[in-house]
């Protein structure tokens, strides 16, 4: 996956590539289930159906993420949590505290994409952008903060546009690289950015989507 996606962003003329971090660079499910199953097995020991019941809804909820459908921005994952911790009978504040000092401090990436960053950065200048600014933690990667784009918005749109005029570039200077169909591809087409669709989860409903939306993977 890793090697074709490389070989994709060679190909474009594009001068920039801006990658999205979570579902992209990051394993956010991997990172999310982990830190879940650390908080909830030690808040709900011997309340097996309770904790059967959190990590069901998880299941559920990750597969939308898996399939492109759901991003996983703070607001949602705080409603997850919050839900989570309701269903245990505990504070939602202690639950969160707990699950964001597991989850902030495990970045978890997918398999050669650290090899993919340096590669690509040696013809390409390579940044990031992120609508969360506790992406922050990936300079865990070896990856300088100036090099992160961040805004303070719902929408990536406005995160590319910061790009743009940081950089005094022209859409088509830029190759946007994301795993969302409607929050990373759809504002970059928009905008008239190339754009890549990757599919690190492998779901076959995200394809469906992608050809129903006519957006090439």
């Amino acid at each position: 996956m890793v090697e074709k996606l490389k070989e994709a962003i060679m190909a474009t003329d594009a001068s920039y590539v801006v990658l999205d971090i979570d579902g992209t660079i990051k394993d956010l499910v991997k990172e999310h289930q982990t830190a879940l199953q650390v908080v909830v097995n030690g808040f709900n020991r011997g309340k097996k159906l309770r904790r059967k019941f959190v990590f069901f809804l998880d299941r559920i909820a990750m597969w939308f993420v898996k399939s492109g459908i759901l991003s996983t921005n703070r607001d949602r994952q705080e409603f997850l949590l919050g839900l989570y911790a309701i269903i245990l009978g505990k504070s939602i504040s202690e639950f969160r505290e707990l699950y964001d000092s597991f989850y902030n401090d495990k970045v978890i990436t997918f398999k050669g994409v650290r090899e993919l960053i340096e590669e690509v950065g040696k013809t390409k200048k390579v940044c990031f952008v992120t609508i969360n600014s506790q992406n922050y933690n990936i300079k865990k990667l070896g990856i300088k903060k100036e090099d992160i784009y961040c805004v303070k918005s719902k929408k990536k749109i406005y995160a590319y546009k910061t790009v743009m005029m940081m950089n005094d570039l022209d859409p088509e200077e830029i190759l946007v690289v994301g795993d969302n169909i409607f929050d990373d591809i759809r504002p970059a087409k928009k905008l008239g950015c190339k754009y890549l669709l990757v599919d690190n989860y492998k779901s076959k409903f995200k394809r469906f989507i992608a050809k129903l939306f006519k957006v090439g993977m």
